[in-house]
């Protein structure tokens, strides 16, 4: 096993959380200096094909989350082959592996991260908002 790494408490350090702290000394309102978040969410996506005549093929469908604020990516969810009715609208479920690492704790994208579903400081505390953009790449069957 590679060297290098140091722990607290014999725990193995961890990586994407930033500084591993004793367990008597946790705080999780407080950031370390290099946050990260990593969790799965589940979206649900509606496809409007109501325009169409014929069936819509589509090879797979891409997903990107964005923050609106800085456009930093931080999720990415697909979609495989499927083929749309005409004339109908078709919900998808939708698996997204968050995955971001801030530069350091005041990092804007991690701060709206955190802010939006981070842990509550007091029962009492509203969570903002999180404004983000969905941006989706589509690939076609085509036939001629």
């Amino acid at each position: 096993m590679g060297g290098g790494a140091s722990s607290v408490n014999n725990e193995p350090p961890d990586w994407w959380a930033g500084e591993r702290l004793p367990l008597s000394a946790q705080d999780n309102t407080v950031i370390p200096s290099r946050p990260s978040l990593r969790g799965t969410w589940q979206m649900n996506v509606t496809l409007d094909n109501r325009d169409n005549w014929i069936p819509t093929h589509i090879r797979s469908l891409e997903f990107v989350l964005m923050d609106s604020l800085t456009l930093s990516k931080f999720a990415w969810a697909s979609a495989s082959t499927m083929v749309l009715q005409p004339n109908t609208i078709s919900p998808i479920s939708l698996t997204f592996n968050v995955n971001y690492q801030a530069p350091d704790n005041t990092d804007p994208t991690f701060q709206n991260l955190y802010n939006a579903c981070g842990p509550l400081k007091t029962t009492n505390d509203q969570r903002p908002a999180l404004k983000v953009l969905l941006k989706v790449n589509i690939l076609y069957y085509f036939v001629f």
